[in-house]
């Protein structure tokens, strides 16, 4: 393999390629896994997803998540993008991601070959997590004693309050992610699916989640994944009378109230009231509340986030077009399966602005600008923030490509 960035070269005698993913083999593009074997690495990793984008029209809502995650300065993974050659013919236009592995955790936490990172695809927001401890595996399959890791889905279950929890848990990074989950729009991770999960257990004691696939980030299929919360019993009549409490973040509505209109879903209708969320969440909501108005302050808002967005949009134009270009043959580069349709270009540049388009899924797949802006002013709303007036203004402008649109029935 030979990699190239900015005129230097990387050459490595042995990697192993491999087919990747579940879901996204469907989108007629190949994904790929690859490691860097011989004891060599890459800027210090040495294990990659080689993601298509297939699934996402913009090709931006990986990259977004993970960048804002390190901005915040939040264990992630990076992405990048590569144009990707095998056996000199061109493959088209990639995602490139690390991934949490262990030698992930040498690079950040200084620890060598952990046995303590677990993936978890069926772990979720639940009143119970020893149950799920099958739900988990660890990345050394080595290690057939999960006798640790079930202690810790039992200290979960234990716990009655934050006290009990910072004994053995980060919660401050858990309700980190669990606010980005929120403003992401996230229906495939920690609060409605249990999905996209890795826990892993630090020498110091300290278990930490971390999330990782978001290629269904800012309203991308969204479907209705238990959004309509019925359990009312969570809503605890002594906690602080935060301003969430009083504008009705934390409302729940009935299943006959339900509608589509994502971005304006409350806390309460996005999140499954499990355990976690009602001991941390619920009971005292103060603290959950200052972390989203950070969040929204440091990047979250469309005042960082729309140039950033431009930025990027212009530094894959030129890709972008290349990869929906056809050779004589009508053979898109690196598709395997020329009867699955692929996104257009006008619908990569509206997608990327304030179009909602429909996806592959036969979904609504919200426009990325057009999400960060109504969850931002939803949250500055219902939260008393003094937000930028520009974009909390009804009389902020925004174009429609209407020849790509999303239409219902149609």
């Amino acid at each position: 393999m030979t990699v190239e960035l900015n005129g230097e070269v990387n050459e490595f005698d042995k990697v192993t390629l491999k087919l990747g993913g579940r879901s996204s083999r469907y989108y007629g593009k190949s994904i790929f896994n690859l490691k860097i074997r011989g004891k060599k690495d890459l800027y210090g990793r040495n294990q990659f997803k080689i993601r298509s984008g297939a699934r996402d029209a913009t090709f931006l809502r990986q990259k977004l998540a993970c960048d804002i995650h390190n901005r915040l300065n939040l264990p992630s993974i990076s992405t990048g993008y590569i144009s990707l050659y095998i056996n000199n013919e061109y493959f088209g236009f990639y995602i490139l991601s690390d991934a949490f592995k262990p030698s992930w955790i040498e690079y950040v936490y200084n620890e060598k070959d952990t046995k303590t990172l677990y993936q978890c695809t069926r772990f979720g927001n639940y009143n119970s997590f020893k149950s799920y401890s099958s739900a988990c595996e660890n990345e050394d399959e080595s290690v057939t004693d999960n006798v640790e890791f079930i202690q810790f889905l039992s200290e979960l279950d234990q716990a009655q309050n934050i006290s009990d929890l910072e004994k053995f848990f980060d919660v401050e990074l858990f309700l980190k992610e669990i606010a980005i989950e929120f403003l992401f729009g996230s229906y495939d991770h920690f609060l409605n699916s249990g999905n996209n999960i890795y826990l892993y257990k630090r020498v110091d004691g300290q278990w930490k989640m971390f999330l990782y696939d978001f290629d269904s980030e800012f309203g991308q299929d969204i479907i209705r994944y238990g959004f309509i919360n019925t359990d009312y019993d969570y809503l605890d009549v002594n906690a602080n009378k935060t301003s969430g409490y009083i504008n009705g973040f934390y409302k729940v509505r009935n299943e006959n109230e339900f509608d589509e209109d994502f971005p304006n879903y409350s806390f309460g209708e996005w999140a499954n009231a499990g355990h976690l969320i009602k001991m941390l969440i619920y009971k005292d909501p103060a603290h959950f509340e200052e972390i989203l108005k950070d969040i929204i302050i440091k990047v979250f808002n469309p005042t960082i986030l729309f140039p950033y967005i431009n930025e990027i949009k212009n530094l894959i134009s030129p890709h972008i077009k290349s990869d929906k270009t056809p050779d004589s043959n009508g053979h898109y580069p690196g598709m395997y399966d020329d009867t699955v349709s692929i996104y257009s270009l006008a619908q990569w540049d509206a997608n990327c602005e304030f179009t909602t388009i429909r996806s592959k899924e036969n979904r609504k797949a919200y426009a990325i600008k057009y999400w960060i802006l109504s969850k931002y002013r939803y949250v500055c709303r219902i939260l008393n923030m003094k937000c930028d007036p520009t974009y909390i203004s009804d009389n902020y402008q925004y174009p429609i490509n209407h020849d790509v649109e999303f239409k219902e029935n149609k």
